[in-house]
């Protein structure tokens, strides 16, 4: 029986810009590995939300992908767009 596959998305454009270096990605790498996935593919995204559901929208599935974020990270908005094709409402800059 093959292991599910698992992507593991790491957004920040201090990543992409090359000013700090991913140590997330290969962590959760091996977590997934460790807890029964077979890591496919480690992407660094930056923190441009259109960039993220992108890269989101290519490692979905058909069954559908599980997030768990937290309540202010920016990729579970971005993974229900991707599931769903819409948009999430604009929020309002707090004042």
């Amino acid at each position: 029986m093959s292991r599910p596959r698992a992507i593991v998305v790491v957004t920040g454009s201090e990543l992409v810009r090359g000013e700090r270096t991913d140590l997330n990605g290969p962590f959760l790498a091996r977590e997934a590995l460790r807890v029964g996935f077979e890591p496919a593919r480690i992407a660094v995204v930056g923190d441009s939300p259109a960039e993220l559901e992108r890269v989101l929208r290519e490692a979905l599935v058909p069954a559908g992908a599980q997030n768990g974020a937290g309540p202010r990270d920016r990729a579970r908005s971005a993974a229900r767009r991707a599931r769903t094709g819409t948009r999430a409402p604009a929020r309002a800059k707090p004042k």
